[in-house]
């Protein structure tokens, strides 16, 4: 885990040292149903590791929240009590 998140990090310095230290930063053009983005290529980096740990995000709270719910599988079925 540790790793990873020093991994992240790293790529996300190496993107933002490199959109301000290399004179050409290349080009991104993504065209998409009339919509288009422009960007350069350390943006396009820090964009997609940016949505990348959004997912993440999101899935640890889908799974954190199924996993306090009760199952329906897990329920005991209701027994009647004679009278």
């Amino acid at each position: 885990m540790r790793l990873s998140v020093a991994a992240v990090i790293a790529v996300l310095l190496g993107a933002f040292a490199a959109h301000f230290l290399l004179a050409d930063r290349g080009y991104v053009l993504v065209n998409f149903r009339g919509y288009v983005v422009e960007m350069s290529v350390p943006g396009l980096v820090i964009v997609l590791v940016l949505g990348y740990l959004l997912v993440r995000a999101l899935v640890a709270v889908v799974e954190a929240r199924s996993a306090g719910a009760p199952r329906a599988s897990s329920a005991k079925p209701f027994a009647a009590t004679a009278s």
